[in-house]
């Protein structure tokens, strides 16, 4: 009896590509199904075999959760990385964008000063 395996709705493709490949290495035998053109049915991967439903979901488990601790430690790696930036580095790489808004800013101010003193003589 075929059994729905794993949804591939939502799912990035490397990450289905990953579980197709581990269940082909591991001998579980599945089929997928595309999604419908009216979005009604969604993509997803089923087992042929039912009797090998409790490996082929102990394999998906393992992949996932490697999958989750690589992705926590980008993510921490990124932060810390981030956060280890100086300012003069991040003003070198945005040079062009702060130096602008400082003259934005500084025309604007100018433009405020000048209307404030127009007023205090016409008073």
């Amino acid at each position: 009896m075929t059994v729905k395996l794993f949804p591939l709705s939502g799912v990035p493709f490397e990450e289905a590509e990953d579980i197709r490949c581990l269940l082909g290495e591991n001998n579980i035998s599945f089929y997928e199904t595309p999604s419908e053109n009216w979005g009604l049915d969604s993509s997803a991967l089923w087992l042929n075999d039912d009797s090998q439903l409790e490996d082929a979901l102990n394999i998906i488990n393992q992949y996932q959760e490697k999958r989750r601790l690589m992705t926590r430690n980008d993510e921490l790696e990124n932060v810390n990385t981030a956060a280890n930036e100086s300012l003069l580095k991040r003003f070198k790489k945005n040079s062009a964008k702060i130096s602008l808004f400082v003259l934005m800013f500084l025309v604007a101010s100018f433009s405020i000063l000048i209307s404030i003193l127009s007023i205090i003589k016409g008073i």
